[in-house]
């Protein structure tokens, strides 16, 4: 999801509190595969703590079972062979897959310890995608960033903030004098690249097709 989308389900919040909403969503966890040593253990240790596959062995064995549950059993055995197989991993993402899993649960082939330990090494548990957007990245995004009118001298355009604030990269524009669009013309940057945080002097070119142009920056945190 992008924080253009991720903004629009929150419109009733004001611009700060979007950010602390953007900064702590993380998708739901979703079914996917179980693959790698770590999540194939989770589900040798269950086959260990239930004696899986002795009652599985048991029930393919037994004729008084029905035909459906011991062909169910017989592909969970085959599928356990083939857990620490490189290349092998068990994909609850395929429906078909899924579908063998549900059945093999509601029929008893798997009691509900075994179905929960493979779930579990099977979700996928997506990180945060927004974990640090800040109030001017918010602001850009909902095309609401306040911007100040600034001069500059010769080439470069020179910008001293007030105060500190969160760092972010205020974006410089021109106004086109014939259409009156903005364009973005440069960005701020401080001495380390990094973009403005510290109270100080920041400075950039300015293109020489715009230096007759009137001049804005972002002011995010009202400290140009």
């Amino acid at each position: 999801m992008l924080l253009a989308d991720f903004l629009k389900t929150v419109p009733h919040l004001t611009p700060q509190q979007k950010v602390d909403a953007a900064r702590d969503y993380a998708p739901l966890p979703y079914l996917w595969r179980a693959e790698g040593s770590v999540r194939k253990t989770q589900i040798e240790t269950g086959f260990i703590i239930n004696d899986t596959r002795k009652r599985l062995k048991s029930l393919v064995e037994n004729p008084l079972e029905p035909s459906e549950k011991r062909s169910l059993a017989t592909k969970v055995l085959d599928a356990a062979d083939k857990l620490w197989y490189p290349e092998f991993y068990l994909n609850l993402a395929d429906p078909e897959v899924a579908l063998l899993f549900s059945a093999s649960h509601a029929l008893g082939v798997l009691n509900t310890d075994e179905v929960a330990r493979i779930t579990a090494a099977c979700m996928y548990i997506p990180e945060k995608p927004f974990p640090n957007v800040t109030l001017h990245d918010v602001l850009i995004t909902l095309g609401e960033c306040p911007r100040k009118a600034v001069t500059a001298s010769g080439s470069w355009l020179t910008v001293t903030t007030t105060a500190d604030c969160p760092l972010h990269i205020p974006q410089v524009w021109a106004q086109n004098s014939r259409t009156g669009a903005m364009q973005r013309i440069n960005s701020l940057y401080g001495p380390d690249g990094k973009g403005v945080s510290v109270a100080g002097v920041y400075d950039c070119r300015i293109p020489n097709e715009w230096l007759s142009s009137s001049l804005y920056v972002d002011d995010a945190y009202g400290v140009m």
